[in-house]
């Protein structure tokens, strides 16, 4: 009888750290995580927006051109393309991370 209870203590292990989010199947637990990760996807779509503001302030490509040639080394017209190429990057980035950052969908996850 001793040995069946010493048997089922191991059964009652709980995960602690960061082993407890990673690996859950607790509603609650990846409930906050979806909540967490909707939260940074709205700060890093909020930045790209603020970027993609900045370069339609003025008409033409300025802040994105200078961004392709400190990051890709472009110089010239290349660097116009690739300012352009960037900005679409930008704007991809965008729209997928404020698709996850949507209030609408969060209150709707709330709902259910």
């Amino acid at each position: 009888m001793a040995g069946a209870a010493a048997h089922d203590d191991h059964h009652d292990h709980k995960p602690y750290g960061w082993t407890r989010w990673v690996y859950s199947t607790n509603h609650k637990d990846i409930g906050t995580l979806y909540l967490i990760f909707a939260i940074f996807a709205g700060i890093i779509g909020g930045f790209l927006s603020v970027m993609m503001r900045w370069e339609l302030a003025e008409p033409g490509i300025q802040i994105f051109t200078g961004l392709a040639e400190m990051v890709y080394g472009f110089q010239g017209d290349a660097a116009v393309d690739g300012g352009k190429h960037m900005y679409n990057v930008f704007t991809t980035g965008h729209a997928s991370s404020r698709s996850w950052s949507h209030p609408r969908s969060r209150v709707d996850q709330i709902k259910r």
